[in-house]
């Protein structure tokens, strides 16, 4: 995850299949102005290994939940997705 600013609610981006973190540069910059944003890499793009499980679902929402909980992100969240990162 990539962070910035501070505040509440924390904004979570998320992009889409071919795309990872870096995509939503402009964006996150903007919104770091008035709260905490950060960008998160599904398993495998990024700044994120790759992982052997397969990625249903339930299993890249458990990886989230885990970032998030790493991260001492605690919320309320606002999820932001493109794409299959919706």
């Amino acid at each position: 995850m990539v962070c910035r600013g501070e505040g509440k609610p924390t904004v979570i981006l998320n992009a889409g299949a071919a795309d990872w973190g870096v995509v939503w540069g402009r964006v996150q910059n903007k919104i770091a102005r008035r709260t905490q944003v950060c960008t998160w890499d599904r398993a495998g793009s990024g700044f994120s290994s790759a992982s052997l499980a397969q990625q249903t679902v339930d299993e890249t929402t458990n990886d989230l939940e885990r970032a998030l909980r790493a991260n001492k992100l605690v919320g309320p969240y606002v999820l932001v997705g493109h794409s299959l990162g919706a």
